[in-house]
């Protein structure tokens, strides 16, 4: 918004994005079509297969990515892959605190 706001530095802890995605329940990927999971984290890497609806709980990072595992409506893992997080300064994933 170009807002500027001031808070007291000593009330508030500042966490990185890359910090912050591994501790989320979940995240999703605003546009699959254009940012698949992959076999590994270079946009050249083959897409992994999506056969269904997953839930994506992250598990690592790399710079620009971010390895999921893909759990199903039981929350057991089915698959896993890379997928970009960001892109310059803008976020490619939602993310879910609560299951």
């Amino acid at each position: 918004t170009g807002r500027t706001i001031w808070v007291d530095a000593f009330k508030v802890d500042l966490v990185s994005w890359s910090d912050f995605f591994l501790k989320v329940s979940s995240v999703e990927i605003i546009d699959p079509h254009e940012n698949p999971i992959r076999h590994r984290p270079f946009t050249y890497a083959d897409p992994v297969s999506v056969q269904g609806s997953f839930i994506y709980r992250p598990i690592e990072i790399r710079n620009q990515w971010l390895r999921v595992e893909m759990l199903d409506e039981s929350l057991k893992k089915q698959n896993e892959g890379w997928v970009k997080w960001r892109s310059d300064n803008q976020l490619l994933l939602n993310y879910s605190l609560l299951h």
